[in-house]
């Protein structure tokens, strides 16, 4: 968020005068604009500053003159000579026909000079300091009103979002008879007065009405509308620091040392690093991957029937560096799943929970079940040594891929439809109406495999095994991935 704050105080015979600015920043970016005479008291104002302000490009504006009576001026004669001398030689070079503009030529530092100058008295840091730190609390009041401000209007228009979500939620009840209708009319158009054949016709409906479904980007919409409402319900500070709002005391921000004299630059400003920079080995931020010699992310996707949780059991026997990501679900357990090995399982009120506080790297709503991957696992990783392996659908590799770009995606494919039909009805799980529509759900998983890092078609066990424990250990040994074994291997050469 934007503030601004201006404040002045006569110190003894010098009147000092701040201007605050602030403009929205991930870090603490700062600049000084004053004299030399203002350096000496560097540190103490980047000092009070961080006590004030959290985040966000700071310009901080010093200006000092005299408060005597007899307060003159003089005129550096030798440096206006000089410069008028420029001046005309300039215009004669290049033929431009002009004369200097008095006005402008005073204000060039050195030229025009304060006779009684500021110079500053003996305690002038402390008082300077205090109004600095009256303008930054000016500057806090400014911002917080505006924070009051942007939340009036996001919670106006986040409740405007989720009364759509209802609305959109209602209409997608009808969606199958829409379908029903729509194809009955267009069948008549083309046969005319040819039979129709209901049965057909009601289950061609309820593909389509299938294929298009929005429930699941909805039932999303809903989650992260009750999300912001809950986040701007909170205090000031709270929603400061899950938003990325700047406001005073949300978290401590890395800082540039960009300062400026009057018209001249002493420093330029560096690169800088948020909070999850400097706090996690694993990601620069909830954006990133592993760094290089970090721990590797291996995603295993397939549509359902295809092996894949047997391959992956396969791997991990055969590799014990690997650690296997238990997902969270809300679908009942099943068979010989145990709890905690197979999945956490949870209710879907505590799975919601979960997902407003951020708890989840990925997450899907899958057959009206909830599936996510929990950030822990990653954690649980970095502290072992180990690589994590994660079994998740098409949906929750794509969030993953984009949280961890670095992470290695793998997709694993039955040999034709045939072969998956008669793995799905093998399992004895399922009826036939959820066999088939897990069926079509598969040709459009399939259609996703452009997005993997490798494709492995399991028509042999063994084989597949071999291949997939194959490409864990390859991008182990990815240039990338051992760059600091390289790098210490050099340093003993030197």
């Amino acid at each position: 968020m934007t503030g601004f704050a201006r404040v002045r105080r006569a110190i003894g015979k010098v009147e000092a005068t701040i201007s605050v600015k602030a403009v929205n920043h991930r870090g603490l970016d700062l600049h000084f604009y004053a004299g030399s005479e203002i350096d000496p008291f560097e540190a103490g104002m980047r000092s009070t500053i961080k006590k004030h302000v959290a985040r966000g490009h700071i310009d901080v504006r010093v200006q000092l003159s005299s408060v005597s009576d007899a307060a003159g001026f003089t005129l550096d004669k030798a440096r206006l000579a000089g410069y008028m001398a420029a001046y005309q030689e300039a215009a004669h070079q290049y033929g431009i026909a002009t004369k200097p503009d008095l006005s402008a030529t005073f204000r060039i530092p050195g030229i025009l000079n304060d006779a009684s100058g500021t110079e500053l008295p003996a305690a002038f840091e402390q008082p300077f300091l205090e109004l600095l730190e009256q303008a930054l609390v000016n500057l806090n009041e400014f911002r917080t009103r505006e924070g009051s401000e942007l939340v009036a209007v996001m919670r106006e228009r986040n409740r405007a979002i989720a009364e759509a979500a209802d609305q959109v939620e209602q209409i997608r009840g009808k969606a199958t008879a829409a379908f029903h209708a729509r194809l009955r009319e267009r069948l008549t158009d083309l046969l005319g007065n040819g039979a129709v054949d209901p049965q057909r016709l009601a289950q061609e409906a309820a593909m389509l009405a299938d294929r298009s479904d929005i429930g699941e980007e909805i039932s999303r919409l809903k989650i992260h509308a009750r999300q912001v409402e809950d986040l701007l319900s909170r205090e000031n500070t709270e929603v400061g620091k899950k938003t990325g709002f700047s406001l005073t005391g949300n978290e401590p921000g890395s800082e540039h040392d960009a300062v400026q004299n009057l018209g001249h630059r002493r420093g330029r400003p560096r690169d800088h690093g948020t909070r999850a920079q400097s706090q996690s080995r694993y990601r620069e931020d909830s954006r990133t991957g592993p760094q290089s010699g970090m721990t590797n992310v291996f995603i295993v996707s397939a549509p359902s029937g295809s092996g894949k949780s047997t391959l992956v059991r396969l791997l991990l026997k055969k590799d014990p560096k690997l650690l296997f990501s238990v997902s969270y679900t809300t679908r009942p357990i099943r068979g010989a799943e145990v709890a905690g090995e197979s999945y956490h399982y949870i209710t879907r009120e505590g799975f919601e929970e979960r997902v407003a506080k951020g708890e989840f790297l990925e997450w899907a709503e899958v057959f009206g079940n909830y599936y996510g991957t929990h950030r822990s696992v990653l954690d649980r990783a970095i502290a072992e040594d180990r690589d994590v392996v994660l079994d998740i659908d098409v949906q929750g590799a794509r969030q993953l891929k984009s949280a961890i770009p670095d992470a290695v995606s793998v997709f694993i494919l039955v040999p034709s439809r045939e072969v998956l039909e008669k793995r799905l009805k093998s399992r004895s799980e399922d009826a036939e109406a959820v066999i088939q529509k897990r069926l079509r759900k598969a040709a459009d998983e399939i259609r996703n495999y452009t997005n993997y890092d490798y494709v492995l078609v399991n028509d042999d066990l063994t084989r597949s095994t071999e291949t997939l424990s194959a490409i864990v250990a390859a991008e182990r040994v990815r240039r990338i991935r051992v760059e600091p074994v390289v790098r210490s291997i050099l340093a003993s050469f030197e």
